[in-house]
């Protein structure tokens, strides 16, 4: 785009004196493609890391986003959050987009009247939670949301379990290991059917996934049962949006 800026003002600067008009269309159509040269450039910041970010700091970033989207519609959304040490910047990014898709999921697309956000250090993870009380019994499917939610989580070599709660309505909750010795690993994408609402007591344990690094050797599990892949709509981040 800004290689095609300055040949058009080259051409603008070739007519200047024997067709002003000409020139001035050219001059035209620069200003045009700065424009969208500008726009497509903020987009791609905000892909990277979002401002809020470094404005409002992560929980803030998630209660203003919250406030968003909770307008207008029948969905209340809460934001929670522990302690938190200083995290790296890339985890920061992961946790904010996983739980603005399980959230916008939530509040497009399920009966749910409370969504709840929360993220906690446990052990040496990092642990966000996204729980609703919506309807979601039926079994998920597989979309685009679900999809970019895991592959963020297992980037960073964390875990990420979606799906339908016993207690009823749904929850999505990620984890990323915080320790300097984590493994760089790629983990498994599943709905935990023993998974827990955000704020009950059990949800303060350990969740049950098993890291496994690129080369197929599983590090070492985690308590818990072993998850299984499962997808499904009708509630936070069933619907790929």
């Amino acid at each position: 785009m800004l290689t095609a800026v300055g040949l058009t003002l080259d051409a603008a600067a070739a007519r200047l004196d024997a067709d002003p008009a000409g020139a001035a269309r050219y001059v035209g159509e620069a200003r045009e493609a700065t424009t969208q040269a500008l726009a497509e450039l903020r987009r791609l910041v905000h892909g990277l890391r979002p401002p809020a970010l470094d404005e409002l700091g992560l929980v803030g970033a998630l209660r203003s986003q919250a406030d968003r989207l909770r307008a207008g519609a029948g969905t209340t959304v809460t934001v929670t959050a522990g302690d938190l040490p200083e995290l790296p910047a890339a985890v920061e990014v992961a946790v904010f987009r996983i739980a603005v898709e399980a959230v916008t999921n939530t509040v497009r697309h399920s009966d749910a009247a409370h969504c709840r956000v929360r993220v906690a250090v446990r052990e040496r993870d990092l642990v966000l939670e996204v729980g609703d009380d919506g309807t979601a019994g039926r079994p998920w499917q597989p979309g685009v949301g679900l999809t970019a939610m895991r592959e963020r989580a297992e980037e960073l070599g964390g875990t990420l379990h979606a799906g339908p709660a016993p207690a009823g309505g749904a929850t999505v909750t990620a984890r990323f290991p915080l320790s300097n010795d984590a493994p760089p690993a790629l983990s498994l994408l599943s709905s935990d059917p023993a998974a827990v609402q955000p704020g009950d007591p059990a949800a303060d344990q350990p969740g049950g996934a098993v890291l496994v690094s690129a080369s197929g050797a599983a590090p070492g599990p985690r308590p818990g049962p072993a998850p299984v892949d499962v997808a499904g709509t009708g509630s936070a981040s069933a619907v790929a949006s």
